[in-house]
This record gives C-alpha cells, structure tokens and sequence, in this order.
C-alpha cells in the first residue's frame, strides 16, 4: 500500500526521554531541534515519517543519540 511521507533511514528515529519518537532537525548552524514525529517501517534500513516534518526541513542522519546527549 501506499504512505505519503517522507523516507528517513531507520538510524535517524530515536526516543526522546518522555519516550515519544522523534528525529532531529538541523535549523541553521550548530542549532538541531527535536521534532515528535509519527513512523511507519518502510523496509530493513528505512522508515517513513507520516506527519510532524515539513517539505525541505533537513533531518539528521548521523549522530542522532549525540545530540540526546547534548544538554
């Protein structure tokens, strides 16, 4: 069946610690934000964010629980 979304790589969803699922968003220079999103497994590797990104937000790929860390 078909989903409309956006394809991210499964590395780039994480939990945040209310145990939502989020991904990060890289906002402008060393600035990242959290985004709640809601995921539907794609494939093996890939995950499709149904809702909580808007077209053209770039989202991190690598590093993701790093920026967990950061407070």
């Amino acid at each position: 069946s078909r989903v409309r979304g956006y394809a991210v790589p499964q590395s780039a969803v994480t939990q945040n610690t209310a145990n939502e699922t989020v991904v990060w968003v890289h906002e402008s220079a060393e600035s990242f934000k959290p985004r709640k999103v809601q995921v539907q497994v794609l494939d093996a590797t890939r995950s499709v964010v149904t809702s909580g990104l808007k077209a053209g937000e770039r989202v991190v790929t690598q590093g993701v629980t790093l920026l967990g860390q950061v407070r």
